[in-house]
């Protein structure tokens, strides 16, 4: 499974490839801030994934 990730205040898009039925499959956004070492973390779909990736140069 995939998961996206718009990390704001680093201006990053992320995509993680996430194996199914994984601690990381169902963990909450909160425990990714720290993975992305920024308090500014949300989960997004793969439609405003690919949206913020073009406007952000890819």
């Amino acid at each position: 499974m995939k998961r996206y990730f718009d990390i704001h205040d680093q201006r990053i898009t992320a995509q993680l490839e996430i194996e199914d039925g994984s601690p990381a499959s169902t963990a909450p956004v909160d425990a990714f801030k720290e993975y992305f070492k920024s308090k500014d973390v949300r989960e997004i779909t793969l439609s405003e994934y690919r949206r913020l990736s073009v406007q952000d140069g890819g």
